[in-house]
């Protein structure tokens, strides 16, 4: 337990006095030469310091007697920094297969591996076709300049010209798509709809009025829309978000926030028809529904039906709270229409 604690502060030192750190785990080291976690702190502060060669070194010598995907994550981070690509990846994905949670990092380094090395690199770190890792290329400066629906337009003609790059253009969309689904306007409950635990009842206030029902009814509704937007947006879980939609059409069948919410899950999902289904049965019960106007451009622009998303936006932009949300899309729209 000593041993565990002198180590945990090794690697707290480490965020701000780096060379103490790195004498810390000197230290733990002449007492455990073998103690892998020490090892690779040690690794780690010496990545801090510059020092790649040793660190390398060092994650080397905690490989040779365990295996870890602390070691193999930071060897690949280091040969991405001396720009040996194909050693990077090959770290990468065996820092996977010992920790799968680390999926997010490294596809994050990935995704900078491609964006930094030139199509010649990229050629021979990927066995696809000509023009494939091309479109990928342009698909992450599609993204890096906010223009998520170009980039996801060019990855889906990657894995047309070539479908073996799929797996790999698939972790590319994701993140494409885990930022275009943030774009969809909804309404937030999460600040003003809490119940206050300290807050007593009034005296001698009537019970079971139809007016105290309603409020009951919408303290829970809007419950319910914090949950399922959370598990839309955050959690990624639209399945989830169906049975508390279904939860919330239970006290309100027409509740428009639920079917908008509705909507956008499935879109999550990519069943594009029944999004649209959604978004049409909202602005049958309210035709200036506004956040139905723009999300159903956006559901119509990734199917590329330019002219009629077209139409939506500028539906939506009559409103002028969503001017400077749904602007950008009108031009985009009419610029792919001339085009």
């Amino acid at each position: 337990m000593e041993m565990e604690s002198r180590i945990e502060e090794a690697y707290e030192y480490m965020q701000n006095d780096t060379d103490y750190a790195l004498e810390l785990f000197n230290g733990i080291l002449k007492e455990q030469p073998k103690n892998i976690n020490a090892l690779n702190g040690k690794g780690s502060t010496l990545m801090k310091l510059h020092k790649s060669k040793e660190a390398l070194e060092v994650f080397d010598y905690s490989l040779s007697i365990e295996e870890s995907s602390s070691a193999y994550l930071n060897k690949g981070i280091i040969a991405k920094s001396l720009n040996e690509y194909q050693n990077a990846l090959r770290y990468l994905d065996k820092s996977l297969e010992y920790n799968p949670s680390l999926s997010s990092i490294v596809r994050v380094l990935k995704n900078e591996i491609i964006e930094t090395a030139n199509l010649d690199d990229l050629n021979s770190l990927y066995d696809f076709k000509e023009g494939t890792i091309s479109l990928i290329k342009e698909a992450i400066d599609c993204q890096n300049h906010h223009r998520l629906w170009d980039a996801l337009d060019c990855l889906e003609k990657a894995i047309e010209e070539d479908p073996s790059s799929k797996d790999f253009v698939n972790d590319l969309m994701e993140k494409v798509h885990s930022k275009l689904q943030k774009e969809f306007l909804h309404k937030r409950y999460s600040k003003n709809t809490r119940n206050s635990p300290n807050k007593k009842p009034a005296k001698n206030k009537p019970k079971n009025t139809k007016a105290t029902l309603a409020k009951t009814e919408n303290k829970k509704i809007n419950k319910l829309k914090t949950l399922t937007y959370r598990s839309i947006i955050i959690e990624n879980n639209p399945h989830k978000a169906f049975s508390l939609i279904e939860r919330i059409f239970e006290i309100n069948e027409n509740d428009l926030e639920g079917l908008n919410l509705k909507g956008i899950a499935y879109f999550n999902l990519g069943d594009y028809d029944k999004s649209l289904e959604c978004f049409d049965k909202c602005l049958i019960i309210c035709d200036d529904y506004s956040c139905a106007y723009f999300n159903k451009g956006l559901v119509l622009r990734r199917k590329r039906l330019y002219e009629e998303s077209l139409e939506c936006f500028e539906k939506a932009l009559k409103n002028p709270d969503f001017f400077k949300k749904a602007k950008p899309y009108q031009e985009e729209a009419l610029n792919k229409i001339i085009k």
